[in-house]
C-alpha cells in the first residue's frame, strides 16, 4: 500500500522508512524527506534555540542522553565509515593540521604516564584486531580495575636501579631499554573482548613488570 505525501505528494510505500508514525498511533502526513528538509530550515533558523532545547532535555534524561549519544554515534559511523576516515585523512595532511600534532604529541610524550597509557591502549586494540574484534569505541580503562597512575606506580616500584621512564620504550640497538612485559605471554591469553576473563588476567598489575628489552625480546621469540 502506497501514501502521498502533502508536501511533495510524491507517492511512497506506507511503511516506517519513508513516514514517520506519531505518538498518536497515526502516520504523519508528510514523507521523511520532506520532514528533514523542513527540519533543517527550522534549524538554522533556530540554532540557539535548538541548542538550549536539547540542553535541557538532557539535563533532564542523562541516562537516556548518554544512551541515545552512544547508540546513535555507533550507528551514523558503521553506515558512514569510508566517508568518515576520508574526511580524517585530508584533515590530518593539512600542514598546520600535522605541524600541531607533532608539538602535542611531542608535549604528550615527555608525561610518562600518558606514553605509558598510550601503548597499553594501543597494545590492547591490536591484540583485539588479531582477533577480528575491536574496543567499540570504548576506553580501556572501563574495564581495568587500577587507573593509570596505579600503572606507572606499579611498574616503577619494580624498576631496576638503570631503568627510568627515558629508557622506556622501543630498542633499536643501541640504548639499553626495557619494556612493559606480561609475566604469562599474551599469546598464552587471547581474548576477543574486554569483558572476557582473559583480558583482565592478562592486563592485571600481577601479570605486568619492567623487563629489559633485549631479555623481553629474547624470551618474546621462544614463547
Amino acid at each position: 500500500m502506497n501514501k502521498t505525501c502533502t508536501k511533495c505528494y510524491s507517492s511512497f510505500k506506507k511503511d516506517k522508512e519513508n513516514f514517520r508514525i506519531l505518538s498518536n498511533g497515526y502516520w504523519c502526513s508528510s514523507c521523511r524527506r520532506c520532514e528533514k528538509k523542513r527540519n533543517k530550515i527550522w534549524y538554522n533558523a533556530n540554532k540557539k534555540k535548538h541548542q538550549e532545547l536539547v540542553k535541557k532535555w538532557k539535563d533532564k534524561n542523562p541516562e537516556k542522553a548518554k544512551k541515545y549519544s552512544s547508540s546513535s554515534s555507533r550507528k551514523y559511523y558503521k553506515n558512514n565509515k569510508e566517508k568518515i576516515l576520508e574526511k580524517k585523512k585530508i584533515y590530518r595532511s593539512r600542514p598546520e593540521v600535522i605541524k600541531r600534532n607533532n608539538e602535542w604529541n611531542r608535549d604528550r610524550r615527555k608525561d610518562p604516564k600518558i606514553k605509558l597509557k598510550q601503548n597499553v591502549s594501543r597494545a590492547i586494540n591490536y591484540a583485539l584486531r588479531a582477533m577480528d574484534s575491536s574496543k567499540d569505541n570504548h576506553s580501556i580503562w572501563e574495564f581495568l580495575d587500577y587507573t593509570s597512575e596505579d600503572l606507572k606506580n606499579h611498574i616503577e616500584a619494580q624498576w631496576e636501579s638503570w631503568m627510568n621512564w627515558d629508557n622506556y620504550g622501543i630498542y633499536n640497538g643501541g640504548t639499553r631499554k626495557w619494556h612493559v612485559d606480561h609475566i604469562i605471554p599474551q599469546s598464552k591469553l587471547l581474548y576477543k573482548s574486554m569483558n572476557d576473563n582473559n583480558f583482565q588476567k592478562c592486563w592485571s598489575l600481577n601479570n605486568l613488570r619492567p623487563l629489559e628489552a633485549v631479555k623481553n625480546l629474547s624470551d618474546g621469540s621462544r614463547k
